[in-house]
């Protein structure tokens, strides 16, 4: 574990991912409220969009876990932190399972909640 980390989710923590779970639900009904018609070709394209949109989202988060896991240290500028955590996982793995889920998932969803109210 990480110097001064711990298991249990703050308060902080579940407001992060509180937040980033309302701007995403607001993302998603955006894109339904903007759906076009609803013709076959329309339905298809929608789904092909949204199955490419998750296969690139899983390719992408996995080079980037492929890389925090294999490059760097905690002394790297930017990914320092998330590079000690990500390494120190493999050290010590059962850790995840004792985590409580927003102290898990916070530092992601503190990452991508910028790109959401990017969008809006």
């Amino acid at each position: 574990m990480v110097e001064g980390d711990i298991l249990v989710s703050t308060n902080k923590q579940r407001a992060i991912v509180g937040v980033s779970y309302f701007l995403l639900a607001s993302l998603a009904a955006k894109g339904v409220w903007m759906l076009p018609d609803l013709s076959v070709p329309s339905v298809v394209a929608s789904l092909a969009a949204v199955f490419l949109g998750y296969e690139f989202a899983d390719f992408g988060s996995g080079v980037y876990h492929w890389a925090m896991d294999n490059y760097g240290s905690k002394n790297t500028p930017i990914f320092g932190t998330q590079i000690e955590a990500f390494q120190g996982h493999h050290e010590l793995p059962w850790t995840i399972t004792y985590r409580q889920v927003c102290n898990n998932i916070y530092k992601i969803c503190q990452a991508t909640s910028p790109f959401c109210l990017a969008d809006k």
